[in-house]
């Protein structure tokens, strides 16, 4: 239950880099991420905490699909294992640096991908 609570009371809005304005669970930091994920396996909280923050990646990578598909750039939005093993390595990188800054260097990745030379 700790750990969803921690996530849930981080969340606020923030401005992201770019003067976008960001909320939810992305404006909370990696660090929260890694004290999920090394919580009790068997704990149900933790799938929950989990689940929060990759629904929201997925919405937000969603999101950018729709925004710039005007600009032919759609995503594959990566599954749930995916997206954790992607925050796994990189949060740990970067434990205090919030979610949503990750998250964009993700779709950046996802776009050269999809998109070489872009």
């Amino acid at each position: 239950m700790f750990a969803v609570a921690g996530v849930l009371a981080t969340c606020g809005i923030a401005r992201a880099e770019n003067s976008s304005a960001v909320s939810g669970v992305g404006t909370t930091q990696c660090g929260m991420w890694l004290e999920a994920r090394n919580s009790n396996s068997g704990d149900p909280t933790r799938k929950t905490a989990e689940g929060f923050v990759v629904s929201w990646i997925q919405g937000y990578l969603s999101a950018k699909n729709i925004v710039d598909s005007r600009l032919k750039m759609v995503l594959s939005v990566p599954s749930y294992e995916v997206i954790s093993a992607y925050l796994d390595v990189e949060c740990k990188k970067t434990p205090l640096k919030p979610l949503y800054p990750v998250v964009e260097n993700m779709a950046m990745e996802l776009k050269s991908l999809y998109m070489p030379g872009s």
